[in-house]
């Protein structure tokens, strides 16, 4: 789980037996649930301060061994800004205005 303070917004992954739809993005001003059809197994990393756009991870289904799936995303447009594969992620932070990040990876 991962809260935004600043845009009111939550990003909660599919660990609780209840939530059976997987990732979704919780909206606290109006109260709303957004699921996230198309990563339905991935976990939540990080939102931008902005809240317009989300990073979440996988372990890798199509490498080999300690690699991740990161997907960085725009929610609201849903566009995948970024997608690989290539690297083990550990951590993932936006900057103050959203449009760059910073990834702390390892090959």
């Amino acid at each position: 789980m991962i809260v935004n303070r600043h845009s009111k917004i939550g990003l909660f992954g599919n660990r609780k037996p209840n939530n059976t739809k997987g990732l979704f993005l919780f909206d606290f001003n109006t109260q709303e649930k957004k699921y996230l059809t198309d990563f339905p197994e991935w976990e939540p990393q990080n939102i931008s301060i902005d809240g317009k756009r989300i990073a979440i991870t996988r372990t890798s289904s199509n490498t080999r061994a300690y690699r991740t799936d990161l997907v960085i995303t725009d929610h609201e447009n849903e566009t995948v800004l970024l997608n690989t594969d290539n690297y083990c992620i550990y951590d993932v932070e936006f900057n103050a205005k959203g449009n760059k990040i910073i990834i702390v990876a390892s090959k």
